[in-house]
């Protein structure tokens, strides 16, 4: 989930739309990275960071498992979904390559 976050940032700062549907498991660890990562980035200002609730459709629970089922109710309590676009005064970053390491 972290490292979902710093990347799902990275696009974002390079001036992509960044669209996510998450169950919700590491939620929090997904959101501290992003954040964070915006920040080292520089990225000023920061996106709208608020999730829409995003449940599952009844009907998608007929295609998984039983235990599938069973670790989603366990762990996947907010799923949500996220849409970030990037603002027009926002400078894209040089792709990674061009960029020198941390």
């Amino acid at each position: 989930a972290a490292a979902f976050g710093r990347r799902a940032a990275e696009a974002y700062a390079a001036g992509s739309t960044v669209v996510l549907a998450d169950p919700g498991r590491r939620r929090g660890d997904f959101f501290e990275a992003l954040r964070g990562e915006l920040g080292r980035l520089g990225v000023e200002p920061l996106p709208c960071l608020d999730p829409i609730p995003a449940p599952s459709p009844e009907h998608a629970f007929d295609w998984v498992s039983a235990e599938v089922r069973t670790a989603s109710s366990l762990f996947c309590q907010a799923p949500f979904e996220l849409v970030l676009r990037p603002s027009p005064a926002l400078p894209a970053l040089p792709p990674p390559a061009a960029r020198a390491p941390p």
